[in-house]
């Protein structure tokens, strides 16, 4: 990442078809960055984590949270369906933190 306050004044043209330049547009806009910014870090092959992953990690997190209050408020009625699902929940943020 660009953490010093650099010049970026060095270009490299670099040349795609629309298709292709619309594609790395999206990528980046899923990301939060600009195209250029998205581009420099592939090339210097940091890692870039979608703001997309990150919001379903949040999503899936609260999911599981409202289960476990569920669960607890309802003193433990249904409590295999929850149990079951609480687990469902788990393992889809456990492969999501380790495709990270």
């Amino acid at each position: 990442m660009n953490t010093e306050k650099e010049n970026l004044e060095e270009r490299i043209p670099v040349r795609c078809t629309a298709a292709q330049k619309e594609a790395i547009k999206v990528n980046a806009e899923l990301c939060g960055l600009s195209m250029s910014e998205y581009l420099r870090r592939l090339g210097l092959g940091e890692q870039i984590q979608s703001k997309a992953d990150l919001a379903a990690i949040g999503q899936l997190n609260r999911f599981g949270g409202l289960l476990k209050h569920l669960y607890s408020t309802s003193q433990g009625a249904h409590s295999i369906d929850t149990k079951q699902a609480l687990d469902q929940v788990n393992q889809l943020l456990k492969k999501m933190l380790e495709a990270d």
